[in-house]
């Protein structure tokens, strides 16, 4: 009887070992299968993050572009109507000649 129960103890034993060892296994798989997970979660929140900043910095570029372009046509503008202005002028001042002109010529006959 005692050799029984030793014996019985002994598989008992290595059944609860095997059992545990299973347990254990299940158990390291799992704690590695969530630390995949964590691992993906923290990836996926980097990619969001990154592209927001791209876009962000996206936006930022046209947001400069957009001032480029509008300083550029406003100084276009201000170009032509100087020149506009300019010429306006030269017409005056060349009315103003001829009228000078034309009263020597008168004065001179």
């Amino acid at each position: 009887l005692f050799f029984n129960n030793t014996i019985l103890k002994r598989k008992q034993e290595r059944q609860l070992k095997k059992k545990l060892k299973k347990e254990g296994k299940k158990q390291f798989i799992e704690s590695k299968s969530k630390k995949k997970e964590k691992i993906e979660e923290e990836e996926a929140k980097k990619a969001i993050i990154e592209k927001e900043k791209a876009k962000k910095k996206e936006r930022l570029k046209k947001k400069k572009e957009n001032k480029a372009k509008k300083l550029e046509k406003e100084q276009s503008e201000q170009r032509k109507n100087r020149l506009l202005e300019d010429n306006k002028d030269e017409e005056k001042e060349i009315k103003r000649l001829e009228k000078l002109l034309g009263m020597k010529r008168r004065k001179s006959k």
